[in-house]
Order: C-alpha cells, then structure tokens, then sequence
C-alpha cells in the first residue's frame, strides 16, 4: 500500500472540482431613478437657469405648487383709497372690470397672475393695452415669463417676448430657445435681430409693469423661489418612486428563477443558454400577463433537476423614508420663508410661535408690496391720463388689505370671554350664586333691566339696550327690518315644508327624507340669501340717511349748496356700496350656519326617518324658530353700526378730527370705551360702536368742535 500522500493526487485532472455547470441570465426592464420626471427634472445641472424645469418642479411636487399659491395668498387684496372720492369711484370701476388675458376680468387677477409668474420664474411682466383712440385702458395682459427676454442696450433695456407654448423648436426635453438665451449657449453676443429672427416681438416698456423678485445685482430676470430646491426636490422624488416601486412590487415582483442539476454532463455553456431560455420564457409571460392575458406555466425537468422561483428582495426591509424625508421638506420649507404649516406641514411647527412667525410672514408681504408698488400704480395712471384726469398726491393710492388670521383669533377669544363675564354678571344680578357651573345649569334668562350692569342678551318681550341716538325713526327702521327679514326666513321655512312634502302627508305614516330632493334644498336656501339681503340693505341704508341727518346738527354748512349735496351723494354711493357687500356677505353666512349647515344637516343626517310627519314638521319649526334670534341680532347690530357710519362719514367730510363715544348707559364695557375717549376721526383702530363693542349695541358716536 502506497502511503505517500504527496502521490495521491497525482495524475487526476483538476476539471471536475471546477463550477462548469453554472450559468446567469437577466430579464431587463425599463426603470427611471426619478419616475416620469426623469427626463424634465433629471437633467437638472447646478448654476443652470431653466423655466421650464421650475414649471416641472410645480408639477412634481406638489408642496411647491401649493407653497407659491399661498405666497400670491400673502400678498392680499388690491384696493384703493384716497381723499379724491370721485377719482376713488372711478378707480375702482375700472379696477372691478378691466379684461385680463382672453377670460378673466379685474386687476386682481392681474395682480395674482404677475405674483404667479414672479414667484415661480423671478419676474412678472403686464402689458396694458389702449383702446384704438388712445382714450382709455382697455385691457391687461400678463405674459408667461418662460417666453420673455432682455437685451441691454447702451442706453435702455429691450424686453422681447415669445409665447413659449407656441414655439416651434421647443425640444422634448422641455428645452427650447429661451433658455438656451438664459443659460448663454448662444454664439456671440445676444442681439435684438437675433431674437426677432426667432420670432420674438419687442414690447414697448412704457407700456409694461414689470416686477422682479429679489434681482441679483443687474440681473433683470430675477431669483425664483425654486432656485434652491431642485437638488433637494431630486432627492425626494427618488424617495416616493423608490416607494411606488417598493409597493409596486407586490403587483409587479422582480423574480429569480434557479435552475439547479446533478447532471454532469451539462457545461457552462449549455447552463448558459437554458438561463436564457428560462429567463425569455418568464419574461414572455410576464408580458402576456401585462396585456390582460391568463398565463400557465409547464415545467419538464429531469429526475435530478430542480427550478425554483423566488421574489428578490422579499425578505428585505424598506428603506425608512420619515425621517429623510422630514430632512428635505424641511430645506423646501425654509428656502419659502413662512412657517411649515402654512405649507401644509404639520409636524414641523413649534409650539407657541404660530403668532410672531405670522406677523413676520405679513411684514415680508408688506416689503414685496413696497417693492412692487410704483409698477402696479403705473397702468391705473395710463388709464386716468388717457381719460384725461387730473389728480393730486393723496387723491388716490393703491392699498393692500393682508388677511389677520391672528385679529380674527383674538377678536373670537374676547367675544368668548366677554360672553362668559355678561353670563356671571346676569346671574349675580338676579341673586344666583356667581360661577360658570351655575350659569351653565341656569334654567332660563331673568328679566332684562338697565341697571348697573348689562348683560346684552336680549330678554324675551323686550329689546337689547335703549338707543343712544335720539332720533324716533331709528327704533321704526330697526322693528321694520326685522319684520321683513323674518317674513322672508318664514317664507324660506313654507317652502321647505312644501319641499319635503310635509304639507300633504298623512300622519299616520312614516317620514323619511328623499336625497333627490337634496339639490333643491340647497336651491332653496341660495334663492332666499338674495331677498333676505335686500332687506337687510334697505334698512341700513335708511339708517345710514338717518346718521347723515343726525350729524348735521353738529355741523355748520350750508346744505342747500349744491356743492355739498353733491359731496353728500358722492359719500353716500361709496359707504353704501360697503355697507351693501358687508350685508350681503353676513346673510350669506347667516344661511349657511342657520339654514345649510344646521336644518339641511339634521334632515339629511337621517335622524327624523321613520318618525310621524307632524312631529317631523313641528321639530322643522322650531329649527326654523331658533333661527330668528340671529336675524334680529343681525338686523339691529348692521342698522345702529350703518346710522353710526353716516354720521362718521360726514364729520370727516366737515373737516372734524376727533369724536365721543355716546352711550344710554347700563354696560360696561360701552362706559369703559366712552370714559377712555375722544378718539381721532381718520384712526382705522379707533373703536366704533357694535364693530368694538357687541352685537345688539346702541351707542352713538358726536363729534368734537
């Protein structure tokens, strides 16, 4: 026997111990990193100016589509005040129809188009349009700025524009001339003939209001606010297509198919082309399945052959988005500049600085105000100058009114507490025990009397508190607008009761409420908003008369001068139109809360099917019946707040500076506010009675010599 191991191996070939029989092939499918956005988004270079990778980046993502939304929001409403009251009027006329673009109507929407394109391409640009005598301002245009170009010449700036929807050689990739223009890949120098012979148009710049958002030194096509968010907007969107295709998985599984043998005669080769054979074969009927087909599969291997199919990645975790996620909104959110839940980021938000981080939100809008103003006044002087007007400094000014989310909060919070404090006062005044346990069990409201204290709730067979006003016809145009206001809510009550058929059915039958008749409840209540708007505006503008009547006793003038009486039906069309819209806007909410969102509700709700139609239309009257108490409160608070804007208006058509609250006494909060006086006249926050005190006030205001 040979015991040598150094022989023992000697002679034997080294082929059998090597992996002959092994063989990979893959099934390709099409994938992009970024989704659809691949080919718009993915090409995305740094120091690169590209409109239409902005636009894109709206489309994407929609947190920048809402965020440039709400910084138009933050820009508020355009309005104009002034001194010259006939200038104001027509001013605001035409500010109200003036044509925008081929649909639209209004310089807000002007206003809001230009803060559109100056958010998302750095500048806006507007042209206005003459009529053909040159007479007036016809129209307004705002150009999409993807189309827009400027050529600096020695002594002016050309501006150029080409509708970019309508270019010709706009590539698939969303680039075209215009930014090759922005990013410098023109040969030679940018020249005037170079962009007529691509069909751009030049625009005369006297004719134009161009804003630019934060420029960069000469640079006249400004910053956009998503010049900083591609990069990060790159990795988000990888983020949510890697999860559609993490749960894309389950519908659509990447499969590897092992094929395993003991049969030595099979080669890397034959292994080889039987991977390719098996990958062809899963693929076909993965695409027969894709196309709606049934597929079934047949197997034919040897006794020694095995296949084995299996998910990739079906054991493996996903990768945690949250936090990473978290990490990039929050880059988007801070290159924005307003808080994350303006944006709809919840999460993101640190307790108890909502309030200063608002006021600074607004104060950025008053300085991007500042800055767009002298453009913005330019087409409302075109059209006074081609109407041939005339005005002076402080005859008219553009306004911009910002929404106070933080006012509108406070003023709800000392309503509440104001209402708490009248509730503990009643019911110490009537001798029950002071606290809100007991105010909250009190069974029903003790007599209402003037005393030392006042609750202003409206006692039953009694009014709020005396006029402060001497004036008779007040409480008549008060009782009278109430009256019709409720024959109008009891008229909408009759209709409903038809409506639902409750006039006709018997009682001994089960009611229960047909949706279809859903529509025409809602038609209802829409119709009945305009008559009850109607009486309310008749009464105010009776009371407001009444206030121009009252406040001529304190004033000298002649008033027989046609001159004044002109000036007094100049004042009384510009307040009374307020008035009107103010009145309007109330009853409409009024239906909503009352009507809408507290009758249509509980009908709709299903809560009175099945129950006996005579007990159905009893619960509908007390419904409607629970209503008046709003209708009364709305009446007598806008009749005594219109009798005080008369008077208001023509102090300060008199020249008068200052004022006194005048109450009838028995509330204190109305003595604490006439005690603090006189106020000043022309102060927006001076406070005037019912809009600062409370519904149901009476008080008056008398000016100062």
């Amino acid at each position: 026997m040979n015991l040598n191991p150094v022989i023992w191996f000697r002679g034997k070939s080294p082929d059998p111990t090597r992996n002959q029989t092994g063989g990979i092939a893959t099934s390709i499918r099409d994938t992009q990193n970024l989704g659809v956005w691949q080919a718009s988004i993915g090409g995305w270079q740094p120091r690169t100016v590209s409109p239409w990778l902005y636009e894109a980046l709206k489309e994407a993502v929609p947190m920048l589509d809402g965020g440039l939304g709400r910084m138009v929001t933050l820009d508020g409403i355009l309005a104009v005040e002034g001194d010259n009251d006939r200038i104001v009027a027509e001013i605001e006329e035409w500010m109200a129809t003036v044509p925008v673009n081929d649909l639209e109507n209004g310089y807000q929407a002007m206003y809001a188009s230009q803060g559109e394109e100056l958010y998302e391409q750095g500048h806006g640009i507007a042209e206005f349009v003459y009529s053909p005598t040159g007479r007036d301002v016809v129209g307004l245009r705002v150009a999409d700025s993807k189309g827009t170009a400027f050529v600096r010449d020695a002594d002016r700036m050309r501006v150029f524009y080409r509708n970019p929807n309508a270019c010709s050689d706009r590539r698939p990739d969303g680039l075209g001339n215009v930014e090759a223009i922005l990013q410098g890949r023109v040969q030679g120098s940018l020249t005037a003939g170079l962009l007529l012979e691509v069909g751009y148009v030049e625009l005369e710049p006297a004719q134009l209001a161009i804003s630019i958002n934060r420029p960069e030194a000469d640079n006249p096509y400004g910053t956009s606010m998503l010049r900083a968010v591609p990069f990060v907007s790159q990795i988000l969107l990888q983020m949510q297509n890697s999860t559609r295709q993490v749960w894309g998985r389950f519908g659509d599984p990447s499969f590897h198919v092992a094929f395993s043998t003991k049969n030595s005669k099979i080669d890397s080769a034959a292994a080889q082309k039987r991977a390719e054979t098996i990958a062809a074969s899963l693929a076909n009927a993965l695409a027969a399945k894709a196309r709606g087909n049934s597929v079934d599969v047949a197997t034919g291997v040897g006794m020694n052959d095995q296949i084995s199919i299996d998910v990739i990645g079906a054991v493996n975790e996903a990768l945690q988005i949250e936090l990473p996620a978290r990490h990039m909104i929050e880059q988007i959110v801070a290159s924005f500049g307003i808080p994350a839940w303006m944006m709809g980021v919840s999460w993101a938000q640190a307790a108890g600085i909502a309030e200063p981080q608002s006021e600074l939100v607004l104060q950025d809008s008053k300085t991007r105000f500042a800055r767009r103003e002298a453009s913005l006044r330019k087409p409302v002087e075109a059209m006074l100058r081609a109407r041939g007007r005339t005005w002076k400094k402080g005859d008219w000014k553009l306004v911009q009114h910002l929404p106070s989310l933080t006012d509108e909060l406070k003023r709800a919070q000392a309503e509440f507490l104001r209402a708490q404090a009248a509730m503990v006062l009643g019911n110490s005044a009537s001798g029950t025990e002071q606290g809100l346990d007991n105010t909250l069990r009190s069974a029903g409201r003790q007599p209402h009397k003037h005393g030392p204290r006042c609750t202003h709730i409206k006692a039953g067979g009694e009014d709020a508190e005396p006029w402060a006003e001497p004036d008779a016809a007040l409480p008549a145009i008060e009782q009278r607008t109430i009256a019709r206001m409720l024959s109008r809510w009891e008229r909408l009550q009759a209709d409903v009761v038809k409506l639902l058929g409750l006039d006709t059915v018997k009682a001994d039958t089960a009611w229960s409420f047909d949706l279809s008749l859903m529509t025409q409840l809602v038609s209802a209540g829409e119709s009945s908003i305009g008559g009850m708007a109607a009486e309310l505006n008749a009464g105010t503008v009776d009371a407001y008369d009444r206030g121009v009547i009252n406040a001529r006793a304190d004033i000298d003038l002649d008033w027989s001068d046609p001159g004044v009486q002109q000036l007094i039906a100049d004042s009384r069309n510009r307040v009374t139109s307020a008035i009107r819209r103010e009145g309007l806007s109330r009853v409409r909410e009024g239906v909503t809360r009352e009507y809408s969102s507290r009758i249509v509700s509980a009908l709709t709700s299903g809560q009175y099917d099945g129950q006996n139609p005579v007990h159905v239309a009893e619960a509908l009257e007390d419904m409607f019946g629970a209503g008046n108490s709003n209708w009364e409160r709305l009446a007598r608070s806008e009749v005594a707040d219109a009798q005080v804007q008369g008077k208001r208006e023509m102090y300060l058509q008199a020249g008068f500076q200052q004022y006194d609250w005048i109450t009838a006494g028995g509330c204190v909060l109305c003595e604490t506010l006439a005690a603090n006086g006189p106020y000043q006249l022309d102060d927006p926050q001076a406070p005037l009675p019912m809009r600062n005190s409370h519904p149901n006030c009476r008080c008056s205001i008398r000016a100062l010599s």
